[in-house]
């Protein structure tokens, strides 16, 4: 059974969060960086993703045997009417990326919460990795 060992060193510890998770980089257009902290407890995982600024509904978190996605997408149309033309601004910012689950996170044991710009993911641990594919829902 893997797991991620605790240590104090960044740069050691980011080393093995990618190893351990075969974590893709999150993409961005406009803003690269959404920060993500990879936390093990006894009994579960915890991601947190910093992603402010989107709702609930914009986000898309999906299960395909070892795979978790996380896709966010905002789109934002602003109107403002005057008596000779219309103004439009217009504002769209997403995000994507994979982690790889460990063996011992079974795919029906996933939930998700997004609450001032933090989206956190609970994977619980159990005692066999149970393959399947599912869309979670975001609280």
């Amino acid at each position: 059974m893997s797991s991620l060992s605790k240590t104090t060193k960044s740069s050691k510890a980011c080393s093995m969060m990618e190893n351990f998770w075969d974590t893709e980089v999150f993409n961005n257009a406009s803003d690269p960086s959404h920060p993500v902290n990879i936390r093990e407890r006894d009994h579960k995982f915890k991601i947190e993703i910093a992603a402010p600024g989107f709702k609930k509904r914009d986000f898309k978190v999906s299960v395909d045997n070892d795979l978790l996605t996380i896709l966010a997408e905002s789109n934002r149309e602003d109107g403002i009417l005057d008596e000779d033309y219309t103004r439009m601004e217009f504002s769209r910012s997403s995000f994507t990326g994979s982690f790889s689950l460990p063996k011992n996170v079974s795919s029906d044991r996933i939930s998700a919460n997004y609450r001032n710009g933090l989206l956190t993911i609970n994977l619980k641990k159990s005692g066999k990795f149970e393959p399947g594919k599912r869309v979670v829902k975001v609280c």
